[in-house]
């Protein structure tokens, strides 16, 4: 189904300090039954300023009246407790190649979780990198981790995709 996977800032874990037994009873009571219910900040800090060291690009994004300003939904908090159980229990499964880049000051997603999905998935054409001092967003990150990721990026799929 697929050639290759390119994973910029992967969600893969829910960290211990989110994915607490009280978080995820109440994560699965409020999406049952109160779907479109938004997360509060304690279970989901959604803050646009954990996406980029970009001043400009966050700035933008605060502007914008087009895009939802609010955390996630109940449903959507619990379909990604979910999938990342799922993806958990089944990496090694994964053996297309892999580009795993990642930031590491990513407030938004653990940052391990590219690791781990580099390390446990059975691929042998992987690879792996992390930018010590970038957010979450790597392509709209500062020109040096943006212009680096857009390179590494093409050329990855260069030799790998028909």
């Amino acid at each position: 189904l697929f050639e290759g996977f390119i994973g910029v800032s992967p969600l893969a874990i829910i960290g211990p300090d989110r994915a607490t037994p009280i978080n995820i009873l109440l994560a699965k009571s409020m999406q049952k039954y109160f779907p479109n219910f938004i997360l509060p900040s304690f279970l989901d800090d959604n803050n646009d300023r954990h996406i980029t060291r970009n001043e400009a690009f966050v700035e933008n994004l605060q502007k914008d009246h087009l895009r939802w300003h609010a955390g996630p939904k109940a449903r959507t908090g619990w379909l990604l407790l979910e999938s990342c159980k799922t993806l958990e229990n089944n990496l090694s499964a994964i053996s297309v190649p892999l580009l795993i880049l990642q930031g590491g000051e990513d407030k938004l997603v653990d940052p391990m979780g590219a690791k781990i999905i580099h390390d446990k998935s059975r691929s042998t054409d992987k690879e792996y990198k992390i930018y010590p001092e970038a957010f979450h967003n790597l392509f709209v990150e500062l020109d040096d981790v943006k212009s680096d990721v857009q390179i590494k990026t093409l050329q990855w799929m260069g030799k790998r995709l028909r």
